[in-house]
């Protein structure tokens, strides 16, 4: 999301007229606090009236190894993960962020995560 304000309420605006968000903004590096201006993005999201919310492989805002909220993430319905399913997605308040959680197979060897 662009830094320009007007820009930031053209996204806000836009998200709040959906039926689905789909959320892919933060990834499964992430680590510490949300920094604006994506923290009032998810605010936005998660106020937002809508259908349904989706996480692409971790919802933005958690750490998908502690569990923990940096300060603001989205709450998703469904979170569509890869692989497996995140070792923090079960830790502290991470249920309540990752929704119906489902994984998807991507094709990793068996052995590859029989390893982890």
């Amino acid at each position: 999301i662009a830094e320009d304000q007007d820009s930031q309420m053209t996204a806000i605006a836009t998200i709040s007229t959906a039926d689905v968000v789909i959320d892919a903004l933060l990834g499964t590096g992430f680590s510490g606090a949300v920094r604006a201006p994506l923290d009032r993005l998810i605010a936005a999201v998660n106020a937002a009236t809508k259908r349904a919310t989706v996480a692409v492989d971790v919802p933005s805002g958690l750490d998908c190894d502690t569990g923990a909220v940096g300060g603001v993430a989205i709450r998703a319905d469904l979170t569509i993960t890869f692989v497996a399913a995140k070792r923090g997605f079960t830790l502290g308040d991470a249920p309540s962020y990752v929704g119906r959680l489902q994984v998807a197979d991507i094709g990793a060897p068996r052995e590859l995560l029989d390893n982890v």
